[in-house]
């Protein structure tokens, strides 16, 4: 029972990781193409503040979501310590 339960809680970890890991690839893509969208929106009639501001609220929307990500994992990775300790 506990050999299954730690299979699953590495498992979990690992998925978790993945995410954590797609998001940060999300949020450096965002990044390098920041100016861009910047741009982009100025040509579509935005102010250049309204445009920073609208990138900047996409930006803390990667960001929110890397540290959700990561506190997931953490948070498995707690937990799988604990089901190892048990062993």
């Amino acid at each position: 029972m506990l050999e299954n339960s730690i299979k699953e809680s590495a498992e979990a970890v690992e998925v978790a990781l993945a995410t954590v890991k797609l998001e940060m690839e999300n949020m450096n893509r965002y990044c390098a193409s920041q100016a861009e969208v910047i741009r982009s929106l100025i040509s579509n009639g935005e102010t250049f503040q309204r445009a920073n501001e609208i990138s900047s609220d996409i930006l803390n929307g990667h960001i929110e979501r890397n540290v959700e990500a990561y506190k997931n994992w953490l948070e498995l990775n707690r937990k799988l310590k604990e089901l190892l300790n048990e062993k």
